[in-house]
């Protein structure tokens, strides 16, 4: 079929579909780290009141953990059109939905000059951030996996994993590269807005991808099947898998835990506990971070052509045996307050535990569910597990530490229990497996 056909099929393996899942993800990551990146750095001191840092700093991590609480609803509303009508259309409406409000952030009156008003703009936005964000990984991932062939879908589901860390590291650089070129009172004045205005070019360069796709073969395939059998599929998706499906559900939610409560200690929170704790300055943190998103983006493909050969699940439980036991090292190597240790301590962290599991996740919830009410289950197992456990993680990490008296102890028992869950929730995957 020709390729100018809108409603063409992507050929298995094609290049497009891969590239379009990951332009949404490097958008919504971007978007992700930068917010979180804010949260820890700038908007507890501008949002909120200055003189009292650590109840600001708590407060600027619940307005991170707000997005969290409408991605579910994002993740119901999206995923039901997207099993309805097909990934491609809420592939745009997603990536349009996050990167306008991340712009819109950029231009956001602070608490000097508008007052409280100033914290509840800021959550409107990221709530509508949420929203978007409550199905774009999903459908990324379900455009990258379900234009591949079944033998490769490791490799493909690896595409739209790179994207969200080349957003991150991204997200990260301009922020560094900005707060290092001013003083620390430019950066506070009107430094910070820079990468959140600059979201819009990337999302002006994904739409145009975007739109360029047509849909997936496989979605394409089973809606051909269903009408020449005359099968009607469920009105409402989600309420199939809440019904049906929910023990298939439980065990994708419980998969996900490890994303949400561990990873964003280590992605958001060691932002401010290498700065507050550990005393090093924000440059500092962020090339620490920048580094480790590096490492992971060029192994990231290495662990998804290691799905294609043992299996997702393999290796996704692997991960997550790893990061379990890198958890007191972790904390040791960080705590040295060396800047080299610490880059190594949050690379062997993000780009070995975290990323064989996030490089896995793709084509491991792709198998998980069948294809007529995939694009809602992945998203509605994922951005419930977000909405308990993302969201508040790094305002929980924050009291935890404080309540430690600056020790990581409590944090490390918190991050453990994340990774026992998803490692029982794994094992247990196995007979749900749908190829």
């Amino acid at each position: 079929m020709s390729a100018l056909n809108p409603t063409a099929l992507q050929a298995p393996n094609s290049r497009k579909p891969m590239l379009a899942a990951m332009m949404g993800s490097i958008v919504e990551w971007y978007d992700f780290a930068l917010y979180g990146a804010a949260a820890a750095l700038v908007f507890s001191k501008l949002f909120f009141d200055a003189n009292a840092a650590e109840a600001s700093a708590v407060w600027a991590f619940m307005t991170f953990a707000a997005g969290f609480l409408v991605r579910p609803l994002g993740g119901i509303i999206f995923g039901h059109y997207g099993d309805k009508l097909g990934r491609r259309p809420m592939l745009v409406i997603t990536l349009i939905l996050m990167g306008v409000s991340t712009t819109l952030i950029g231009l956001l009156p602070t608490r000097d000059m508008v007052g409280p008003w100033a914290a509840g703009l800021l959550i409107v936005l990221r709530c509508l951030q949420g929203l978007g964000a409550g199905a774009e990984y999903a459908g990324a991932i379900l455009v990258a996996s379900e234009s591949s062939q079944a033998a490769k879908r490791g490799s493909a589901g690896a595409w739209p994993a790179a994207g969200s860390w080349i957003g991150s590291l991204l997200a990260l650089g301009v922020m560094g590269a900005v707060s290092s070129s001013l003083s620390d009172a430019q950066f506070l004045s009107w430094g910070w807005r820079v990468p959140f205005l600059i979201s819009i070019l990337i999302v002006a360069f994904g739409y145009w991808v975007r739109t360029s796709v047509s849909e997936t073969a496989e979605f394409e395939k089973t809606k051909r099947a269903q009408a020449l059998t005359k099968h009607r599929p469920a009105r409402a998706p989600i309420v199939e898998v809440l019904r049906d499906d929910w023990p298939r559900l439980l065990v994708a939610m419980g998969s996900t835990v490890i994303h949400t409560g561990y990873s964003y200690i280590l992605q958001v929170f060691a932002l401010r506990y290498m700065t507050a704790q550990i005393h090093l300055t924000s440059a500092q943190a962020l090339s620490i971070s920048s580094t480790a998103y590096a490492v992971g983006i060029i192994v990231l493909p290495l662990w998804g052509k290691l799905c294609d050969r043992i299996g997702s699940r393999e290796v996704y439980l692997g991960g997550a045996i790893f990061s379990l036991l890198y958890i007191v090292p972790f904390f040791y190597l960080v705590n040295t307050g060396n800047v080299y240790l610490g880059a190594l301590a949050l690379t062997l962290g993000l780009a070995g535990g975290m990323g064989s599991q996030f490089a896995a996740q793709a084509s491991f919830l792709t198998q998980l569910f069948p294809v007529h009410i995939r694009y809602s289950g992945i998203a509605f197992s994922r951005e419930i597990t977000s909405a308990l456990i993302a969201g508040p993680a790094p305002a929980i990490a924050t009291l935890l530490v404080s309540y430690d008296r600056g020790g990581w102890h409590y944090l490390s028992l918190e991050m453990a229990a994340c990774a026992i869950i998803t490692i029982i929730s794994l094992l247990c995957a196995r007979k749900f497996m749908t190829e």
